[in-house]
């Protein structure tokens, strides 16, 4: 009888997950953060962002310079009740996670004392407050999101050292803490999730799962029912993609299918209406359109990433890699100086004046084109720390046991540790440049299963093992090595690439070559500036004014999508040499085009805090293309050569395009670079 019960038992169960759409998978997570050591221009990236930028913010201005969580200097009365103020304690968590993981990473006792700081003064501080962290943001809106951004480093804190301290503030914080959670605060959802999963305590599933019927049924956040909804949700687009991690930790804890399937409706429609060729959806500060003078915060570069990342560890689908280093390589990297030493608030596609007075969207301040080290308000300032660290976190997941995932490409090593046993791979690759990853067991062996990511634009992809060629090995899908491997085995991935013009929208062509968008570098003024500083800081920060100078109004001479007539160029990269801020890129591709001389710049009226009027030189939306009948009547093409996306800082990637017929191929050879 007993034998039977269990059969019984389990038949149920299996029946249960049939009817709820979900299968038990696997549980899977990233590799703790100072278990991954890049190399090559991730390193690089890293090491420049650690120096020019994150260890320089607590010196440079506020609110990065106050101390933050722990020592409340964000306080304001209200009525005679001092309370602090969500907005900077938002914009430190960023920083201080970003801080966190970048020093985790590359081990650099400069950003992990002050982020530690941060973390342990705060836990000390809410020993006066029964155990509440930051209770003094008791007041007004948003009382508790800024702690769900805050947590996400204890997160990262507690995964790296298993510090107690860390889990127990955690714990007391949640028990004891009586705000009900509303709008953003609702992401607090996220931390509780990785709460019940790592102590196994009932309490924190129990607190996800009080909010399910007022969230999904009753209509408490109206932007997450709509993600299951045909309808275009024209909503701020941080809090679209912060609010997307909800149904995927109800998935999580319930297993029910129809949170999973909201998300990935939700992606799909802002694809549809907003997604832009650099990988990021417009968000001005809602989402918008995909034209080419539409723009996105840096904010939404991250919070983009860190939603795919929940994703890609959730499914380990191939289609969540490709979104977060789209959005890296071509947005994120487009934003930023290339020293990262400054950044953009909005970045866009088009851009031929980064300047003061120069933004497109004329949304708060005109200066958010410009590169400045920080913006007002500073939200996308702290969050930009997060970039880089989190693309270096997505590279390798484990289930701890026999199963080790390899879906974000890049230089460096991974320590893991299956079933007891330490393990070392490496991975040798200028990726996403060349087309060759070399993947080594370093140190260890041991049967295991090894995951690959290959890319859907990969072109007759393949893998080695030790030399051997690997059957089945197909774009888009993940690729699985199951056997007993040994300190030195070789993995050879090869993923060949093929440059390709596509259509965005009706009005634009761009350019593509795997997970790369190439632009048309503009050259231009770099003129270094110092802005004016805020009451709370002694002395000023940078920024740049940049206006084009070099010609950027080229129509591409292209067909359609399936035109081929084109040239790709590539180099080895030397040693060391890092393909962001090179001398020389080290993939161009070049291609026929008129320059139309009717589309010019625009100038925008701008009037000055002291009252004076300037007219400022502004992107311009593309042509019409019915104009383009006579604007190339009885012109010859020329060459012109464009470089990837990421290396720019003014530039032209969304064209437009006119039907021209057959262009030689000596009209590439005679390339003309401006």
């Amino acid at each position: 009888m007993k034998s039977n019960s269990k059969i019984l038992a389990l038949l149920f169960c299996a029946s249960l997950a049939y009817m709820t759409g979900f299968a038990q998978q696997k549980t899977v997570s990233y590799l703790e953060y100072n278990r991954v050591n890049p190399t090559g221009w991730l390193s690089d990236m890293l090491d420049n962002q650690s120096k020019n930028y994150t260890g320089n913010l607590v010196n440079v201005g506020f609110p990065f310079n106050q101390g933050g969580w722990g020592s409340n200097p964000f306080m304001r009365t209200k009525k005679g009740v001092s309370y602090g103020f969500w907005v900077p304690y938002e914009q430190t968590a960023y920083y201080y996670d970003g801080m966190l993981r970048c020093g985790l990473i590359c081990n650099d006792s400069t950003l992990l004392a002050p982020s530690r700081a941060a973390i342990y003064n705060s836990i000390n501080q809410a020993k006066n407050n029964n155990g509440v962290i930051g209770a003094e943001i008791s007041i007004g809106e948003m009382r508790r999101w800024p702690h769900a951004v805050f947590f996400r480093a204890f997160m990262a804190e507690y995964e790296s050292t298993y510090n107690p301290i860390v889990l127990e503030a955690l714990e007391q914080h949640y028990h004891n803490d009586t705000v009900k959670f509303v709008d953003r605060d609702l992401c607090n959802i996220e931390i509780l999730t990785w709460l019940y999963h790592t102590t196994g305590d009932n309490f924190y599933k129990q607190k996800v799962l009080s909010y399910e019927d007022a969230i999904f049924k009753e209509g408490l956040e109206p932007i997450i029912q709509d993600f299951a909804s045909d309808k275009r949700q024209e909503v701020h687009a941080v809090t679209f993609y912060e609010f997307l991690k909800i149904p995927i930790c109800y998935y999580e804890l319930t297993g029910k299918r129809k949170y999973i399937d909201m998300v990935r409706n939700a992606f799909s429609k802002a694809d549809k209406y907003s997604m832009l060729p650099d990988g990021i959806t417009s968000g001005e500060e809602g989402l918008s359109g995909n034209t080419s003078i539409n723009t996105h915060e840096m904010c939404n570069v991250i919070d983009y990433m860190w939603t795919c990342s929940y994703m890609l560890r959730l499914t380990q689908e191939v289609e969540w890699s490709e979104r977060i280093e789209r959005a890296l390589f071509n947005a994120g990297l487009g934003g930023i100086t290339k020293n990262f030493d400054a950044h953009q608030y909005y970045s866009a596609p088009n851009q031929i004046a980064c300047a003061e007075h120069s933004s497109i969207v004329s949304t708060y301040t005109t200066s958010r084109m410009s590169y400045r080290q920080i913006h007002r308000p500073p939200c996308c300032t702290g969050n930009l720390n997060r970039m880089l660290p989190i693309y270096a976190g997505s590279q390798w997941l484990s289930d701890g046991e026999k199963n080790i995932y390899k879906m974000l490409y890049g230089a460096g090593k991974a320590q893991f540790k299956l079933s007891g046993q330490d393990v070392e791979l490496e991975e040798q690759s200028n990726y996403p440049f060349g087309n060759t990853i070399l993947l080594t067991v370093a140190k260890g062996s041991g049967r295991f299963t090894l995951h690959l990511n290959i890319p859907t634009w990969s072109v007759s992809p393949e893998v080695k093992v030790n030399g051997a060629t690997q059957k089945n090995v197909i774009s888009g899908q993940v690729y699985a090595i199951s056997r007993e491997f040994k300190q030195g085995d070789k993995i050879e991935i090869s993923l060949p690439k093929k440059a390709q013009f596509k259509r965005w929208n009706y009005e634009s062509m761009v350019v593509n070559y795997g997970p790369l968008l190439f632009a048309l570098p503009v050259q231009g003024t770099k003129e270094q500036i110092d802005v004016l500083t805020p009451k709370l800081q002694a002395k000023s920060y940078k920024g740049y004014e940049m206006v084009a100078t070099s010609t950027w109004n080229y129509i591409l001479g292209v067909n359609d999508e399936a035109d081929s007539n084109l040239k790709v160029i590539e180099r080895e990269l030397k040693e060391g040499e890092n393909p962001w801020n090179s001398l020389s890129s080290p993939i161009e591709i070049v291609v026929p085009a008129f320059k139309d001389n009717a589309w010019t710049p625009e100038y925008k009226k701008t009037t000055t805090s002291s009252g004076d009027e300037i007219y400022s030189m502004v992107t311009p939306k593309i042509p019409a293309r019915g104009a383009m009948i006579y604007a190339l009547n009885g012109l010859k093409p020329q060459a012109i050569t464009l470089v990837p996306y990421g290396r720019t800082l003014l530039r032209i990637s969304m064209f437009p395009f006119w039907k021209q017929g057959y262009i030689s191929p000596e009209i590439l050879a005679t390339d003309t670079k401006n």
